[in-house]
């Protein structure tokens, strides 16, 4: 992954972190997953090859961007 894109996934992760720590409520909570589950899903669309990928229900586009990342890596092979 580029290093610049790098930091603004860990930017977005943290500021998620950031936003739900304070919040009690779940529901109030953003939807980001963990850097882990963000990698292994990557992983798995770069092995598969996958041309498109349907991400839904992300908060700040953490996933999505994780996803997109993997998707472009794909259409180079």
């Amino acid at each position: 992954m580029d290093p610049q894109l790098a930091r603004i996934l860990d930017d977005l992760y943290q500021e998620g972190r950031a936003h739900d720590g304070p919040l009690a409520d779940r529901l109030l909570r953003l939807r980001n997953m963990t850097p882990e589950a963000a990698q292994l899903i990557a992983l798995l669309i770069r092995v598969q090859r996958a041309g498109s990928v349907l991400e839904i229900g992300t908060s700040n586009g953490y996933s999505a961007i994780w996803f997109a990342d993997a998707v472009r890596d794909t259409a180079a092979c």
